[in-house]
């Protein structure tokens, strides 16, 4: 049961790391869509970014770090941002329609 519930908060802070890439974006008028709108824009590097922040959750939760420590939460967090940053930015933004390759 441990393992679930920390599973779901490290999930739960890689999504805040993720939603944070948005709010970046949005203040800096790199995107003109609210939030639910640029993840329905962006729906293929979404779903990439949250089946790859998936994999690295299920992982360090499967060889021990199944803790809740402030540095494995840290971890979760920083993979969401960086994994939308990287998945947004370096494919098409269709928020815009500028592609950024």
């Amino acid at each position: 049961m441990e393992h679930l519930i920390v599973f779901f908060y490290m999930y739960l802070t890689g999504l805040l790391g993720a939603a944070m890439h948005w709010l970046k974006r949005y203040a800096r008028s790199q995107t003109d869509l609210k939030f639910f709108e640029f993840w329905e824009a962006n729906k293929k590097e979404t779903i990439l970014s949250f089946t790859t922040l998936t994999a690295l959750v299920v992982t360090m939760v499967s060889i021990g770090q199944f803790s809740l420590e402030p540095k494995t939460l840290a971890i979760s967090f920083l993979s969401g941002y960086s994994l939308n940053s990287a998945m947004v930015s370096h494919g098409v933004d269709h928020s815009h329609g500028v592609d950024h390759k």
